[in-house]
Order: structure tokens, then sequence, then C-alpha cells
């Protein structure tokens, strides 16, 4: 039951990342009309969430592969916190 919860968690968090995308769409035309307090809003609660989960997706890697999905992960938020 362990590894099916495992597989389980990993797809639900595989899922919501994937739905990240939807999210930072909707956050930038926000900011694109200026409704700075809503974009604000939508990237608070998504960019804690997506941290934990693009975190947890690096570290079910191994290897080389886990490094570069750590620095994927570095660079994505630094160039997003740039914004």
């Amino acid at each position: 039951h362990t590894r099916l919860r495992t597989v389980t968690g990993l797809q639900e968090t595989k899922k919501r990342a994937i739905g990240a995308e939807k999210k930072l769409t909707e956050a930038g035309s926000f900011v694109d009309k200026k409704y700075w307090s809503e974009g604000r809003t939508v990237l608070r609660r998504l960019v804690g969430t997506l941290r934990f989960d693009l975190a947890a997706l690096a570290d079910s890697k191994s290897g080389a592969a886990k490094k570069e999905a750590i620095k994927a992960n570095k660079d994505f938020f630094e160039a997003l916190e740039s914004l």
C-alpha cells in the first residue's frame, strides 16, 4: 500500500504542477490589465504549493536527473520572483 500511495501522491503532485500553468497565465492576465491585487493573490496562493510540488517531484528523481530538476526549480522561481 505504501508504494501505491507514493505513486498516487506523485500523480496528484504532477497534476497540480501542470494545473499551475493555467493559474500562472491567469495571474499574468491580471497583471496585463493592471489588476495588481488579483494577480498578487493568485500568485501567492500558487507559489507556495508549486514550490512544494516541484521539490517533491525533484526528490522523486535520482542522480543527475535530480540535480537537474533542482536547478530547474531554482531557475524557475528566480525568474518568477524577478517579475
